[in-house]
């Protein structure tokens, strides 16, 4: 009735982000009667929420001129692009990671609401590296602990370049490597290393073509494989933090 719709309209513009269910048990209403007066009669929709990184003031600059930079080596090597090796590190709680489903924004408008992703912390979890090389995966590598310039730098000697080596095979005197300005990528030894494996062809903080902080819609492992990954290994609820690994493994 009318009193048990007004009733549900201010309580969803007192908080936009109720879930249909939760409106259900406040209201005694249906769960179908509530999304017939949330989208039919309020035309209100739902939104999902987006992670995000905050960008600082010159950030948009540094990723204008890193673009630019990738097209011009791609317009003078149309396969420059397929002999990169993007990469990245990721964490995967026992638990699962920020559950999109049931984070909405109910609105007339999309007022793209966003959380910053470093706001989602979980006990357990498992810690990985990964790479991409023209659709072909490295690693993955699983990290003991927070990562240190220490552990990266012997990743990348013992695990990560040889993995590479044995994708690429003869063309590893042309690949590249990329990774963010993290605080375990920047260490004196990480570099001297990759300046000594790879000499000029690495993308990162210092290195020969600089990578622009806070901009995960420039690698594929933050806008597709860790996203891909994580949907896959959260379908059924992992056990173990060794269920875990063995999922991410497959």
């Amino acid at each position: 009735n009318e009193e048990k719709q007004l009733n549900v309209a201010l309580s969803v513009i007192e908080d936009c982000h109720s879930t249909v269910r939760k409106l259900h048990q406040q209201h005694n209403v249906s769960v179908g009667s509530i999304h017939n007066i949330l989208t039919k009669k309020l035309k209100f929709h739902p939104y999902k929420v987006t992670l995000i990184h905050e960008l600082n003031e010159d950030d948009p600059d540094r990723r204008i001129d890193f673009c630019e930079t990738l097209m011009n080596r791609i317009n003078a090597d149309n396969n420059f692009s397929r002999r990169i090796v993007f990469s990245d590190e990721a964490t995967f709680e026992l638990n699962g990671n920020v559950n999109r489903h049931n984070m909405r924004y109910w609105n007339s408008e999309n007022p793209n609401w966003a959380i910053d992703s470093r706001s989602t912390q979980h006990p357990q979890k498992v810690n990985v590296w990964a790479g991409i090389i023209n659709n072909r995966i490295v690693g993955p590598f699983f990290i003991d602990g927070n990562l240190t310039a220490e552990k990266y730098e012997r990743m990348l000697r013992e695990d990560i370049i040889p993995a590479i080596q044995a994708i690429v095979g003869d063309d590893f005197e042309r690949t590249w490597f990329q990774h963010d300005g993290a605080a375990p990528h920047y260490g004196h030894d990480v570099r001297a290393h990759l300046n000594n494996v790879f000499r000029t062809r690495w993308i990162g903080r210092r290195g020969s073509i600089e990578w622009p902080a806070r901009s995960p819609d420039l690698t594929p492992l933050d806008y597709f494989l860790w996203e891909y990954l994580k949907n896959r290994v959260y379908q059924n609820k992992p056990t173990s933090v060794e269920e875990l690994q063995q999922r991410i493994r497959q």
